[in-house]
């Protein structure tokens, strides 16, 4: 017997998969790199993008907030 759920739990689970990879990809881009500056290793920090901060920042307020 078919689930009459399935088609929403595959459609959740794609969306929740989709949503960790592009997690995974912004963490992957804002990491360190090493690299060389004057002949010194150093390790390069990304720019970030303007509004990241004040978003993260929003949504971890929110989230600390009584309902």
């Amino acid at each position: 017997m078919l689930d009459p759920e399935l088609p929403e739990r595959t459609t959740a689970r794609r969306v929740e998969l989709d949503g960790r990879e592009q997690l995974a990809d912004e963490r992957a881009s804002a990491a360190p790199m090493p690299g060389q500056v004057g002949g010194q290793a150093v390790m390069l920090i990304p720019q970030r993008a303007p509004g990241v901060e004040e978003a993260r920042s929003r949504r971890s307020t929110s989230a600390s907030l009584p309902p």
